[in-house]
């Protein structure tokens, strides 16, 4: 396990929201700055890689084909390591995956990302 993804040993309930990039106001596309700033400018916050994990074994009725990035600080500067996870549904199986996307690359309208909602 690396030292870069650490679980917290205290059980903390978050709510977790799903926004499309759309929805953040960006309707052609972002890059994921610009959709992180967005989130953050409507008081949302970034999820803890951890989360993703907790997210995916409770997540288990995602339909086929939708697809949410976990929206969080990446961890490694290599570009050969993962930016983070997203949770995917395909052929009724379920996936938790790491993901690999340059700072230039541009979200479709329709992505969805999820978020923590402060309380």
């Amino acid at each position: 396990m690396s030292e870069h993804f650490l679980t917290n040993k205290k059980t903390k309930n978050v709510t977790v929201v799903a926004l499309r990039v759309d929805e953040l106001g960006f309707e052609a596309g972002a890059i994921y700055s610009d959709i992180i700033d967005a989130a953050i400018s409507r008081g949302l916050q970034l999820c803890s890689l951890e989360l993703a994990v907790s997210l995916r074994l409770h997540h288990l009725k995602q339909q086929d084909g939708n697809q949410i990035t976990v929206a969080s600080r990446a961890v490694f500067d290599d570009v050969n390591y993962p930016n983070g996870f997203y949770l995917r549904a395909n052929c009724e199986e379920l996936w938790l995956r790491g993901y690999r996307a340059s700072d230039d690359w541009v979200w479709e309208a329709d992505s969805l990302f999820a978020f923590v909602e402060p309380r």
